[in-house]
């Protein structure tokens, strides 16, 4: 019978586990690595001041006579630098000009299009290496802007196009450089403008005083915020708000609107807008057409096609359009009554002024349940259907109700023959 001992003893020598690091090579590593990014970042700091130091020796007035060459080629026209220009250096430098002039058309009112008293431009570097041109403001001080058309029509933004094989050559070489680079603005600042629009055919001038206008945008992408505070022939109004990107106006995609506006008259009933803009080649609709005027209400869309001959079509439709509310009847401005032909007629045999006729085409629907005129006098169920081309101008139907009675009538203008043909 195996003896069970009484007690069992066993032992060990174990020594505890401690990893070990080699803390000073380590450390030497980091410091190492340190080093190496100090002498990269102490490099670019060496290049970009040496940069700017060579930058700043340039004198650029040298270039005057070579950006004036190369808007004469562009425009035709005369750009003449007569003040000083001057590059300030920093990591974000600035070009500034002062006293530059653009000339205007041949027999127009006065030798300049364009005057400016100053611009600056702030320009990123680091955007350059991408051959992109990232202004993070630009400045314009005093502008006086003259657009204008001669007694035939011709407008002065109209400039001599460059010849054909010259302009193709140009774009060829642009493709082969890499194309021109992307230029975008960040602030746009103008302060004391003056614009003035004169219509040489009818010898009438509109003008435009500009206190400051600032246009903010972080990106063409990006919403463009507006303040614009100026006068309009006299009479002060304020802007601001925002819109839809840049981006999106350029690419014609829908383009929201979020504006107050102070204008230096009161309004007889309040007014609300809303809507979508959409500009495209040579084409702007207005969809989704809201227009509030007190207990007026207007909703529809318009559309307008510009080329050799414009058309605008519009779709209109309203419950209710109170006249008597937005402009009441005061007895001030009533017509005079109409003279009789000195033959004893009633009508005169003279021609209709009808020319503005022959300018444009439209097609037009409009649908109102109820009309109240100044005098408050109501028509109900007015529909009209107005189609004008070449001239030719038709309401056809054009109806409502008054007083109880349906009115019915078509009606035919030709602009050609200045008669016109009504049909009950």
């Amino acid at each position: 019978m195996p003896v069970r001992p009484k007690s069992l003893m066993f032992s060990t020598n174990c020594k505890p586990y401690s990893p070990t690091y080699n803390v000073s090579s380590k450390r030497g590593d980091v410091m190492k690595l340190v080093k190496i990014l100090g002498a990269v970042i102490g490099v670019i700091v060496l290049v970009i001041g040496g940069l700017l130091a060579y930058l700043s020796t340039i004198d650029v007035n040298q270039y005057k006579p070579l950006i004036a060459e190369e808007a004469k080629k562009a425009t035709g026209r005369d750009l003449v630098i007569a003040g000083n220009m001057a590059l300030k250096v920093s990591l974000t430098p600035a070009v500034v000009v002062e006293n530059v002039t653009f000339s205007n058309m041949a027999g127009g009112s006065r030798p300049e299009m364009v005057k400016i008293k100053r611009f600056e431009a702030e320009v990123a570097l680091l955007p350059l290496l991408s051959k992109s041109i990232q202004v993070n403001r630009l400045v314009i001080v005093e502008p006086d802007i003259l657009i204008e058309t001669n007694a035939q029509g011709k407008g002065n933004w109209e400039m001599g196009a460059p010849d054909a094989k010259k302009e193709d050559a140009a774009k060829k070489e642009d493709a082969a450089k890499g194309g021109l680079p992307n230029v975008a603005v960040e602030e746009l600042r103008i302060e004391k403008a003056n614009f003035v629009y004169r219509d040489g055919a009818k010898g009438e001038a509109t003008k435009v005083a500009i206190d400051h206008l600032v246009l903010r945008a972080k990106s063409l992408a990006s919403p463009l915020n507006i303040d614009l505070a100026g006068a309009l022939d006299g009479k002060a109004f304020e802007l601001k708000g925002t819109t839809g990107p840049v981006a999106d106006l350029i690419a014609a995609k829908p383009w929201p609107l979020d504006l107050a506006a102070k204008a230096g008259f009161v309004l007889p009933v309040p007014v609300q807008v809303a809507g979508t803009l959409t500009m495209g080649d040579k084409v702007y609709a207005l969809d989704n057409l809201k227009l509030g005027l007190g207990k007026s209400a207007l909703s529809g869309s318009a559309k307008v096609a510009m080329g050799n001959r414009p058309k605008a079509t519009v779709r209109l439709s309203s419950d209710l359009i109170d006249l008597a509310e937005i402009a009441p009847a005061t007895g001030k401005n009533e017509m005079p009554p109409a003279k009789k032909a000195s033959d004893g007629r009633v009508f005169p045999a003279d021609p209709l002024p009808l020319d503005g006729l022959k300018s444009a085409d439209a097609d037009a629907e409009i649908k109102i349940a109820k009309l109240i005129l100044p005098n408050k006098i109501a028509l109900d169920g007015i529909n009209a259907k107005i189609l004008l081309a070449n001239g030719h101008l038709e309401m056809k139907p054009f109806a409502l109700k008054l007083g109880g009675g349906d009115i019915a009538t078509n009606l035919s203008l030709d602009a050609g023959s200045g008669s016109q043909i009504g049909r009950a």
